[in-house]
């Protein structure tokens, strides 16, 4: 839960989250500490792990981005190919609701559009993407800059799978492995779980 666009901008969200975050990791310290979302909530994730890098605080036991929305300008050239295939996504309406999300001065910054962030503090990263889903060719592009800086990134990629799959698994058309994906991501995290109570 978020301040949302258009009433909001990203300053307000950031005044929110910063300050939730720190007190998350004042209170139950890192690793104990899982951030994860999806969609505007993915770019959301990683733009406040790169912002608490930036500022020296710890980075979470687990950075868990699904189908992430990166940059909100849209301006890969893949996205036109892949959105031939994304049934769910407008690119038109995408910019347009980034925009409001941007206000007059975030439209370059990295906290709207985080593939343009800083990577070198990020760690222990997984990003879900599917392969029709519009937002795919930026994922592949955030992986690379990643590696270029010396950060793995562990990209889970799904064949067909459209936006935020794993978060549909009751429907029918076009979430063929949502349920595989599903539960793949809730075993990851009672691994997590059952790892720090081995440490107690």
């Amino acid at each position: 839960d978020y301040p949302l666009t258009p009433k909001y901008t990203y300053q307000d969200v950031f005044k929110m989250m910063g300050p939730l975050y720190k007190e998350i990791i004042n209170n139950v310290g890192s690793e104990h500490f899982v951030v994860m979302g999806d969609s505007a909530g993915g770019g959301l994730s990683l733009a406040l792990s790169q912002q608490m890098g930036e500022e020296g605080i710890e980075q979470p036991k687990k950075l868990i981005l699904l189908s992430p929305w990166l940059d909100v300008r849209m301006q890969n050239p893949e996205i036109d190919k892949v959105a031939k295939n994304d049934p769910i996504l407008n690119k038109t309406a995408l910019i347009l609701s980034g925009e409001r999300y941007a206000g007059e001065e975030g439209k370059e910054s990295y906290l709207v559009n985080p593939i343009l962030g800083p990577l070198n503090k990020l760690k222990d990263v997984i990003l879900y993407t599917g392969t029709y889903d519009m937002l795919n060719p930026d994922a592949h592009l955030l992986v690379e800059k990643a590696k270029e800086e010396g950060i793995t990134i562990e990209l889970r990629e799904v064949e067909k799978a459209v936006h935020i799959w794993m978060l549909n698994r009751h429907k029918n058309v076009g979430y063929d492995h949502a349920e595989e994906t599903y539960q793949e991501i809730v075993k990851l995290l009672r691994n997590l779980g059952e790892e720090n109570e081995e440490k107690k």
